[in-house]
């Protein structure tokens, strides 16, 4: 499946190549579970009510949210990035603006939402948090280019390529026929011979 994520992603799978598949499965299934636990607790914490039945239902109704369960058995990251800003949120509530930076800043591992909420506590004047934030997101970039061993350039010539994959893909684009099955494969096969030049 084209994935169109930043090299920032590289800290956080990285080291799942040291184990059997089996053992880096159930890693990655604990670290979505701990996801999940505080993304619970943020919602409890974040819901402002003295009544402790509607903090419970609201954490209730987030647990039954479809994403949860969809994230945790296919391994998407979402989860782990909702633990973050929702952390960020809390810390930056209560005006500890480094460690809530340093959870927006690594919440950049998938930036799409992330970006929304950098643009927020811009507007919102966080200075010191927007700057430690982006600090840590570009530290990331770096540390996962050299963990992958490429180039800014050529990260750039593989992200162009993984976006012209993704928009082939089906599931992105309706509108296209299985036709287009070979020009995708294409693509896949282009990228896995410029990594394994790179090797």
């Amino acid at each position: 499946l084209p994935i169109l994520y930043p090299p920032n992603i590289m800290l956080f799978v990285w080291f799942l190549g040291l184990f059997s598949l089996e053992s880096a499965s159930t890693i990655w299934v604990s670290i979505h579970l701990v996801a999940i636990v505080l993304i619970l607790l943020g919602v409890y914490y974040l819901v402002e009510s003295e009544s402790s039945l509607i903090k419970s239902i609201s954490v209730i109704i987030s647990a039954l949210i479809y994403g949860l369960v969809f994230d945790l058995r296919v391994g998407n990251i979402a989860s782990i990035i909702t633990a973050f800003l929702i952390w960020t949120i809390i810390l930056a509530k209560n005006g500890r603006s480094l460690p809530a930076g340093i959870l927006l800043g690594l919440s950049t591992i998938k930036p799409t939402i992330s970006l929304l909420f950098i643009g927020y506590f811009l507007l919102k004047r966080r200075w010191k948090l927007v700057f430690i934030s982006l600090s840590v997101s570009i530290l990331c970039f770096v540390i996962g280019l050299w963990i992958a061993g490429i180039s800014l350039t050529e990260f750039i010539q593989l992200y162009k390529i993984g976006y012209n994959e993704w928009k082939l893909f089906p599931s992105n684009n309706p509108f296209r026929s299985e036709e287009h099955t070979s020009e995708l494969q294409s693509h896949s096969d282009l990228v896995c011979r410029l990594l394994l030049e790179k090797k």
